[in-house]
């Protein structure tokens, strides 16, 4: 395993709050490095509780032998 860094960068102010735009992944060893660019950020948007809920699973009926 190669030791890996993440850079964070380009810093906005977001309702004021500084959230970096840029991600940078480092692999130590690898001549590439992966970035990502985040172009909208919301900040304490409602979310609604459903979103947390247990998921319901459906029993499938197994036909018998």
């Amino acid at each position: 395993m190669h030791p890996v860094a993440v850079y964070y960068r380009d810093y906005k102010s977001e309702n004021g709050l500084m959230v970096p735009h840029v991600l940078e992944t480092v692999v130590a060893g690898v001549n590439q490095k992966h970035q990502m660019t985040i172009q909208h950020v919301t900040v304490n948007q409602a979310v609604d509780d459903s979103m947390f809920a247990k998921p319901q699973f459906a029993m499938a009926k197994v036909p018998a032998h």
